[in-house]
C-alpha cells in the first residue's frame, strides 16, 4: 500500500499546512510546526464520515477519527483567506479512501457512522420544521397586509433555499454503513 497524503490549512491562525499521511498500520497527524502524532490504526475506534456545508463552504465533507484518548476532524476545504476557502476534495477523497482501506486490512470491526450525529440531527431537523412553522404564520399574515407582494418574495425566497434544505436533508441523514460499502454519499463527488 502507498503512502497518501493530504494536506490543508485550516484557519487563519496556522501558519502552514496540517497534513495526514497513511501508511501500513499507522495514521499520522503532522502539524504546521512539525509536530507529527503517530495514530496506530488498531486504535481508532470510530469513524464518521458526513457531508457538512456551512455558508462560505456548501461542498464542505468533514471525517471525525476517533481512538481511545483523541478525537481528530479532517475536512476537504484548505483556507486561502478571510471567506476565501479552497475545494481539496479529490486529495481528501483520496485519503479518506486509503485509511478506510487501511482500517479494513489491519482487521477494523467498527462500522462507519454515516451524516450527522443523530441528536444533532433531530435538534436542526426540529429548527426547520419550526422555521417552516414561523414563515408559514408569517406569509398568512402578510398575505392580508397592504402589501401582498412581499408574500410572493418570501415564497420565492423559500424556493430557492428548499433543494439546499432537501439535500441536506438527505446526506446527513444519520445511518450506519461497513467499512467495505461505503454509500456515494459519504465522501465528495469524483470530478
Amino acid at each position: 500500500m502507498t503512502d497518501i497524503t493530504y494536506s490543508k490549512r485550516e484557519s487563519l491562525f496556522e501558519k502552514g499546512e496540517r497534513a495526514w499521511r497513511v501508511t501500513g498500520d499507522t495514521l499520522y497527524v503532522s502539524n504546521d510546526s512539525g509536530h507529527t502524532t503517530t495514530i496506530p490504526l488498531d486504535t481508532i475506534t470510530g469513524l464518521r464520515l458526513a457531508f457538512a456545508p456551512t455558508q462560505l463552504k456548501p461542498w464542505r465533507y468533514l471525517a471525525v477519527v476517533r481512538t481511545r484518548t483523541a478525537t481528530f476532524e479532517i475536512d476537504n476545504c484548505h483556507f486561502l483567506g478571510i471567506g476565501n476557502f479552497e475545494n481539496r476534495s479529490a486529495a481528501y477523497r483520496a485519503m479518506i479512501e486509503a485509511l478506510v482501506v487501511a482500517l479494513k486490512m489491519n482487521g477494523a470491526r467498527f462500522q462507519v457512522a454515516i451524516g450527522a450525529t443523530a441528536a444533532s440531527y433531530v435538534v436542526q431537523v426540529a429548527f426547520v420544521v419550526l422555521a417552516a412553522v414561523i414563515l408559514t404564520c408569517a406569509l398568512i399574515i402578510t398575505s392580508f397586509s397592504a402589501w401582498p407582494w412581499t408574500a410572493v418574495v418570501k415564497i420565492a425566497i423559500i424556493l430557492v433555499s428548499l433543494p439546499l434544505l432537501i439535500r441536506w436533508l438527505v446526506r446527513a441523514r444519520p445511518r450506519r454503513a461497513p467499512l467495505d460499502t461505503l454509500p456515494p454519499s459519504a465522501l465528495p463527488p469524483v470530478g
